[in-house]
């Protein structure tokens, strides 16, 4: 079997999507769906439900998925391990952090790192979906709910807030939500089926009592991009909101509040290098709590 086919599948199967898929590996949708195609007729087996909405693991797919994830958890963590013991320079830590809260709050106070820890290089997972923990997957994760396995050491290093937003356009064309029951009235922008039981997507359902989604997404920035562009109402991020100069609604509800947990594989308790990265990390969500949670 070619470990490449099951690169395909571990990507598809993450992000129930084709098309992201494509994104992530660098190839069109045709070759993702090639390439799952030609693998379920070497394995004699479907591994995916093929839906207008994504792509969702079969009870075969499922079967496989923890193997091939370890498999290839063990894989990069063993490239990582001997960098560190090579004569090179460059140090690897892999980190997974939810998304946003990555990509717009820690991955640009990295820059501070490159200047001063020229030696380390980053691997970053970013997305919306808990992995299932391994020693040998991430060096460092960042979560937003507190693990219950894992060869982990785990610490709480804040707290983060969701709420209900929209555009400025959109509030001038339809109007704010009088409450939560005239949310049937307007355009909602949430989760697609792989998704639903997200802490957010549960969150956003009981506030909107279960109102039909309009826009169905599997990851967050399209719901962001959705709501800047002026087309409805989604669940985000109070920083990431703030920062793109969205309104919120159905202020009477409460937010969502998460705790967000610090947590590093015992493989790499000898790491100094990771002990900086971790420090750093803490430190970045320490100095922006309050662009990050409401008092």
């Amino acid at each position: 079997m070619n470990w490449n086919d099951l690169k395909y599948y571990l990507t598809v199967a993450r992000v129930n999507s084709i098309t992201e898929a494509g994104v992530e590996l660098g190839v069109s949708p045709s070759t993702v769906a090639r390439r799952i195609s030609e693998l379920e007729s070497r394995l004699g087996t479907s591994l995916f439900n093929k839906r207008s909405t994504g792509y969702f693991l079969s009870e075969a797919g499922k079967g496989i998925f923890s193997v091939v994830d370890e498999t290839e958890a063990n894989f990069q963590f063993l490239e990582r391990k001997l960098a560190n013991f090579s004569d090179a320079k460059a140090r690897p830590v892999k980190i997974e952090l939810p998304e946003l809260l990555g990509q717009y709050v820690i991955i640009p106070e990295l820059l501070a790192l490159r200047r001063s820890e020229p030696g380390i290089r980053f691997e970053i997972v970013n997305s919306v979906k808990n992995s299932k923990l391994s020693s040998r997957g991430s060096d460092i994760v960042v979560r937003l709910s507190m693990p219950k396995s894992g060869s982990y050491t785990t610490r709480r290093i804040g707290i983060i807030s969701q709420a209900a937003y929209c555009s400025q356009a959109y509030l001038k064309e339809q109007g704010r939500p009088s409450s939560t029951r005239d949310s049937v009235n307007h355009t909602l922008i949430g989760w697609n089926e792989g998704m639903r039981n997200l802490p957010l997507a549960k969150w956003f359902s009981e506030l909107t009592a279960g109102s039909d989604l309009w826009l169905e997404t599997s990851n967050f920035n399209l719901q962001l991009e959705s709501v800047c562009a002026g087309i409805g109402i989604a669940a985000l991020p109070k920083f990431v909101a703030e920062k793109f100069g969205l309104k919120r609604v159905f202020e009477d509800y409460q937010p969502l509040t998460s705790d967000i947990w610090l947590m590093r594989s015992i493989e790499t308790s000898s790491f100094e290098h990771v002990d900086i990265v971790l420090k750093h990390i803490e430190n970045i969500i320490k100095s922006k709590n309050e662009e990050i949670a409401f008092e």
